[in-house]
């Protein structure tokens, strides 16, 4: 689990580690982004045990 990185993410973290951003600033840079959550299932055995409850359709 962990915040999905959005546009403005990766230029941050390119500049980190080329060295133009320490980690301080990096960091700084990144907390105001507000980023939402995103999970992974990265096992047979994590899937499995996800019961699917629903879907809806956005239009």
């Amino acid at each position: 689990m962990g915040p999905v990185a959005n546009d403005s993410t990766l230029p941050v973290i390119d500049d980190y580690m080329s060295g133009i951003y320490t980690k301080e600033e990096a960091v700084k840079r990144l907390l105001p982004q507000n980023l939402t959550d995103q999970y992974a299932f990265l096992t047979e055995r994590a899937i499995r045990i996800l019961i699917f409850e629903r879907s809806e359709m956005i239009k």
